[in-house]
């Protein structure tokens, strides 16, 4: 008996986004933008960086809540290999942890995956707060 694929919800706050780098895996994997949403969880980012080329954002629980915000970005639905590529290219479990939280969309609370920052991978990078807002004051990042 064949497996049903299944579809999930995923968060994207960074070079996934519309408009960003690495967003052309979304494309190519058939994900399905379904809108902008903000996290309800807060979180602080870093504003990383590849070779100095392109930059990233890696978003992490563990700091002071004093630069912790809400976090602004996009909801795709993904299929199990999407997910899986996902799960690569954030080279889950060494750099980043995918973790499930409340995120507002259309004004409802919904559940999302989310790719959170391993905290011994990135806590002692470095690596400058990223501290753009929106105009609700959520964390937005874009590459510089």
């Amino acid at each position: 008996m064949a497996s049903v694929p299944m579809t999930h919800r995923v968060f994207v706050y960074g070079s996934l986004k519309r408009g960003q780098w690495n967003h052309p895996l979304l494309n190519d994997l058939h994900a399905v933008f379904k809108g902008e949403a903000v996290t309800q969880q807060r979180f602080h980012m870093l504003n990383g960086s590849v070779a100095q080329s392109r930059r990233f954002p890696v978003l992490l629980e563990d700091h002071p809540a004093s630069s912790a915000r809400a976090v602004a970005g996009e909801i795709y639905h993904v299929n199990d290999e999407c997910l899986a590529q996902m799960d690569r290219l954030e080279r889950v479990p060494d750099s980043y942890e995918r973790k499930v939280v409340d995120v507002t969309e259309d004004g409802h609370a919904v559940q999302a995956f989310i790719y959170v920052g391993n905290a011994t991978r990135w806590s002692n990078s470095g690596w400058p707060l990223w501290t753009g807002t929106n105009d609700t004051g959520a964390l937005d990042w874009n590459e510089e």
